[in-house]
């Protein structure tokens, strides 16, 4: 996945953003830097979309961009560049890619690999316990809410299952950059047409697109029963945004060698945004219940929870 960014100072934060939301779902990423005032869709249309894959062929991975963006010039400096990548890596589940990352901020910012990989075990460490002691407040709250009631974890009031249907519409919500990038992701896929365009046709649908203007692309792109004619599409699209994102994900080089682990990736991070995102909302319902005091709403609340960080494991785990 390509990230493109304005040369400006609010560019270059909002493109580390991005890229390291994307890196913490999995998704491989490089950052193209463009000239300062100038965004994809500007950018080619002042200059040509030969000058866009020049600028995207001179993209850095995501390490080598940080780097660039603040050079450490004392080893303290050293030190607290590697402390904040530890904390992405550590959010890292696939554990080559959070080895090979290692590898890299090892040799670019010259520390010990071991030292490293030692203060990468603490991190984890101390977040699974952190995770431990959470679920054990959780359970303590709801067996004491359950004691109080007696009535069964996972009931709501009106006799249904516990699920996320008390929360707040999720289709409403704001998608993330790294969602947003994701999103572009899979409608370049559909660009490229062959196998991993018809997968995406298979398992997903409009409606998986939370932005409005990806929504209404999607809309049409999978409705096409062959390739994607580019052209042919532009030329139907009325709203600016909706045609500057097509031509932004038309001049993206697609890696097809890996097509199916990229579709793989892509379609993986918008699962695991959507469950996070309910999971974020029933928390806050959790909350809500705790100061007012609730029990009924909370004990439906915490068993949703636990079902959604069940499904949430299993996507992570790859099931």
């Amino acid at each position: 996945m390509f990230v493109a960014y304005d040369g400006d100072t609010a560019g270059i934060s909002a493109a580390k953003r991005a890229s390291e939301l994307l890196v913490r779902m999995g998704v491989k990423v490089r950052v193209a830097a463009l000239p300062a005032g100038s965004d994809p869709d500007s950018f080619i249309r002042e200059h040509g979309q030969q000058a866009m894959k020049e600028e995207l062929e001179r993209s850095l991975d995501f390490i080598d961009f940080l780097i660039a963006a603040n050079p450490p010039e004392t080893p303290e400096d050293r030190e607290v560049a590697a402390r904040n990548l530890l904390d992405t890596v550590a959010s890292i589940e696939d554990p080559i890619k959070a080895d090979l990352m290692l590898e890299k901020i090892a040799a670019a910012l010259s520390i010990d690999r071991g030292a490293l990989t030692r203060a990468l075990e603490t991190r984890r460490s101390a977040a699974a316990r952190s995770v431990e002691r959470a679920m054990d407040r959780n359970a303590a709250r709801a067996t004491g809410a359950g004691s109080a009631t007696g009535r069964g974890v996972g009931r709501q009031a009106g006799g249904g299952t516990a699920g996320a249907a008390d929360s707040e519409d999720v289709s409403s919500r704001k998608a993330s950059p790294a969602e947003m990038a994701a999103q572009k992701g899979l409608l370049a896929v559909l660009l490229a047409g062959g196998g991993p365009a018809q997968r995406v046709r298979e398992e997903m649908a409009p409606s998986d697109f939370i932005d409005p203007a990806l929504r209404s692309l999607a809309e049409r792109m999978l409705g096409e029963t062959g390739d994607v004619d580019v052209g042919a599409l532009i030329d139907t699209i009325e709203s600016p945004e909706g045609r500057a994102i097509l031509t932004e994900i038309s001049i993206v080089p697609f890696d097809e060698d890996n097509g199916e682990r990229v579709c793989d990736d892509y379609i993986g991070a918008i699962r695991r945004s959507a469950i996070e995102a309910e999971i974020a909302s029933v928390d806050r319902d959790i909350e809500t219940a705790e100061l007012t005091g609730d029990e009924e709403k909370l004990l439906a609340r915490v068993a949703a929870r636990q079902e959604l960080a069940r499904r949430l494991a299993e996507l992570r785990a790859g099931k």
